[in-house]
């Protein structure tokens, strides 16, 4: 039995995991993702669009930078993330598109959580943690009712950094391979 599958609507997604995945490398060695790695990566991904798809490929891929930064800048406004991370996920966007780059947020998300779970447990800290998420939660409430003002409130002591590129690596890795084996979220 000889297994035939076309590879080619998986080039870009694929694309998008060698940038996220670079961008997780030297996110962990040095707390940030380099601007020059995102423009290349940007840079590539609207060649790409274009050669594969045209016209429409720019279509989709500037759709994608959009949205995805309009799903990441909230949270780094409020200080959740860094910009870099931001940057990073609209970089993705214009590999995959819109929709693409949706559901490998909602992945990223699901890979975040997952991933400060295993950093807590790593630093003996979950307890911490939990209290940190909740003192978060209550402060960010009370100053969007008090002050009108939506800010996230920082925890007195930190249960362990996490370099966030990590799980939008694990995001962008985990649609390129649902989408392999044809399981779409949205």
């Amino acid at each position: 039995m000889i297994f035939e599958y076309d590879l080619a609507p998986l080039l870009l997604p694929m694309g998008a995991c060698a940038f996220a995945c670079g961008a997780a490398w030297v996110d962990c060695r040095e707390r940030r993702i380099p601007n020059r790695l995102v423009l290349a990566g940007l840079a590539v991904a609207l060649v790409g669009q274009l050669t594969l798809n045209g016209m429409s490929g720019l279509g989709l891929a500037l759709g994608g930078v959009a949205l995805g930064l309009a799903l990441m800048l909230p949270f780094y406004a409020l200080g959740a993330m860094g910009a870099g991370d931001a940057k990073l996920v609209g970089m993705i966007g214009a590999f995959v598109g819109p929709w693409g780059v949706l559901s490998v947020t909602v992945l990223t998300f699901l890979a975040g959580g997952v991933l400060a779970i295993a950093v807590a447990l790593r630093n003996r800290a979950l307890g911490r943690t939990l209290d940190n998420v909740k003192t978060m939660l209550v402060g960010s409430l009370v100053s969007a009712a008090a002050l009108g003002k939506a800010e996230v409130a920082a925890p007195v002591v930190s249960a362990g950094k996490l370099p966030y590129g990590v799980a939008i690596a694990v995001g962008i890795v985990t649609y390129t391979v649902m989408s392999f084996m044809q399981i779409e979220i949205f």
